[in-house]
């Protein structure tokens, strides 16, 4: 998973370096809220966090105000399941 995570911020920075990239993950990681990985204080990869560390925000579209997801994933998971 780390991998894809340096992958995004790649794409996003190419000229970053590997220590900025290390950095910007770790100074934006966000602890894991619940279950044995948050007793023992574990943290898990925020990429858009990271993104922003960066001066490169991504926006996620159903968090603009006004916008609708484009799909209605309960209704969706519904049908999946039969």
């Amino acid at each position: 998973m780390a991998s894809a995570a340096v992958a995004l911020i790649l794409q996003s920075k190419p000229a970053a370096t590997p220590d900025q990239v290390k950095d910007w993950l770790v100074k934006s990681a966000t602890y894991v809220p619940t279950g044995p990985a948050a007793n023992l204080g574990l943290k898990e990869l925020n990429v858009n966090a990271a993104l922003a560390r960066s001066g490169t925000a991504v926006q996620t579209p159903g968090l603009r105000p006004g916008l609708k997801p484009p799909v209605d994933l309960p209704a969706a998971l519904a049908h999946t399941r039969g």
